[in-house]
């Protein structure tokens, strides 16, 4: 009996411990969460989520900021659609060298597969994620529409000191359904944020092809401030089996080299969406 009680106090210990915590707090749809650490305050934490909010503003991205690791967090702030009415996606967070936090994010009319207006959108917060500007665009639809080129961003900040420090890239790719040609995209920012320039991530003899219908690029950037993605290809005049594409650039996009950082050993595709981390 002794030692069931022992068990017992020592549960409940480890229960009132438990580190879990219910941060979105709603009962309805709260999904796709985002994470992000400030690299100079690691006690600096930023979370984003998909959030229902109703039938008329559909789905929107909220955050919350904790400056303690996690004990408390603040009131939770919802970011704007561009349009009323609009739906809103895939939200990433990042810190950059001048201290603002930024929350890239889709914002589109339609559906997930067919989206008809609308683009990627960039918020900002001077205070550390407790307040977020109105969203100014990163990449409209309407420069390729036929392509979609606004699915799954995924966003790195230029941290180093380099000569390209603050600039922010935010990678993309093809919706599903969209058509032909597929490409990777990458969206530059040397201005903090102010305006944008969008360009093909792939290249001939490095582009990703046609058979691999939404080619996501994983975006990152080295300590000296060197922009790197990676992205799949498989075109069998460039290779004869499918391969994973490096791409890099010292100069904030001015200039791309490319190589090839593994390929697959048969030409089967029978999962040409593979999971990249």
């Amino acid at each position: 009996k002794a030692a069931s009680l022992v068990l017992v106090v020592t549960l409940c210990i480890l229960n009132a411990l438990g580190q879990n915590q219910n941060i979105s707090t709603e009962l309805v749809f709260e999904g796709e969460p985002f994470m992000e650490i400030n690299p100079m305050d690691s006690n600096h934490i930023i979370v984003s989520w998909m959030a229902w909010v109703s039938v008329e503003e559909q789905i929107k991205i909220k955050s919350r900021t904790s400056f303690d690791g996690g004990e408390t967090w603040s009131d939770i702030i919802t970011l704007a659609h561009v349009v009323d009415g609009y739906t809103s996606a895939d939200s990433v967070i990042a810190f950059g060298p001048n201290g603002n936090v930024y929350i890239t994010y889709i914002d589109s009319s339609g559906t997930d597969n067919t989206p008809i207006e609308g683009g990627i959108y960039l918020c900002t917060s001077q205070d550390g994620g407790l307040t977020f500007s109105p969203p100014t665009e990163v990449l409209n639809i309407a420069v390729d529409p036929d392509r979609i080129p606004i699915d799954r961003p995924w966003m790195v900040i230029d941290n180093s000191s380099g000569p390209n420090s603050g600039a922010i890239y935010i990678t993309t790719m093809n919706v599903s359904g969209a058509a032909p040609s597929y490409h990777p995209y990458v969206s530059i920012s040397i201005d903090e944020g102010a305006t944008f320039t969008w360009q093909e991530l792939d290249a001939p003899n490095w582009l990703s092809g046609n058979l691999i219908q939404q080619p996501m690029p994983t975006p990152a950037i080295t300590n000296t401030g060197v922009f790197q993605a990676v992205y799949p290809s498989f075109v069998s005049s460039q290779n004869t089996f499918p391969q994973y594409v490096l791409v890099s650039s010292t100069n904030a996009g001015q200039i791309f080299n490319y190589s090839s950082v593994f390929q697959q050993l048969s030409s089967g595709l029978e999962e040409p969406l593979a999971k990249k981390g």
